[in-house]
């Protein structure tokens, strides 16, 4: 129905992309066809792509983000009493004395990455992928050229997750570290789905490639 409102007025419109199960498309249109939208009574929001970027405490670069023993920068004193804390805070250290350890349980971590090299996290990956389209040519369509590990916009299995960065390696240790360098986490025995939508810099060109990882 929107986009034939779009197409009843002429509007210079294209869908760019479509989602499956996310209510909503990725549009290009010209000034009469934002204004269609604008007014449309079944628009419920209208977000403009834009380059995104996270911003976090103590976050590591490139080839500083995993030592020889495999440890991380943010496994520092600081990192470790934060962790160390935390897990007590929320009480989760009760549940794992009640046997709750996350076991059975698969976490997806949409973010930089995931480190396999970790020892924290040895035994914890389920599977990877990657959604990193740097859309250098400005059509804003998934075309094999991007971000990815191996240079592309999306890439499954092993490897596709390469944290080149060290925040989603972070963010991931906090849910599910075993406790080998790190005190444990808040779900140790949970499974990890590790998804990359950041790259080494901890950004992305395109914001809606988080919808499409959500959707995966």
């Amino acid at each position: 129905v929107v986009l034939d409102s779009l197409q009843a007025n002429d509007c210079d419109f294209a869908v760019v992309r479509r989602f499956q199960r996310c209510s909503g498309m990725v549009l290009r249109v010209d000034g009469l066809g934002m204004q269609i939208l604008m007014e449309h009574e079944m628009v419920r929001e209208i977000e403009f792509e834009e380059e995104g970027i996270t911003r976090g405490e103590g976050v590591v670069h490139g080839s500083d983000a995993v030592h020889d023993d495999g440890a991380t920068n943010h496994d520092s004193h600081h990192q470790r009493h934060l962790l160390g804390t935390s897990v007590g805070l929320i009480n989760a250290d009760q549940r794992h004395s009640r046997g709750n350890t996350g076991a059975g349980v698969n976490i997806a971590v949409l973010d930089s990455g995931y480190d396999p090299r970790h020892l924290d996290m040895v035994g914890s990956l389920i599977h990877e992928a990657c959604f990193l389209d740097n859309d250098n040519d400005g059509r804003l369509v998934v075309d094999n050229v991007g971000q990815c590990p191996n240079g592309s916009d999306r890439q499954f299995g092993l490897g596709a997750a390469i944290d080149d960065h060290g925040h989603g390696t972070s963010v991931t240790s906090v849910i599910a570290s075993n406790g080998v360098i790190a005190p444990t986490g808040v779900a140790p025995d949970a499974g990890i789905i590790a998804i990359k939508i950041l790259n080494s810099e901890n950004r992305m060109r395109i914001s809606t490639e988080v919808v499409s990882a959500l959707e995966y």
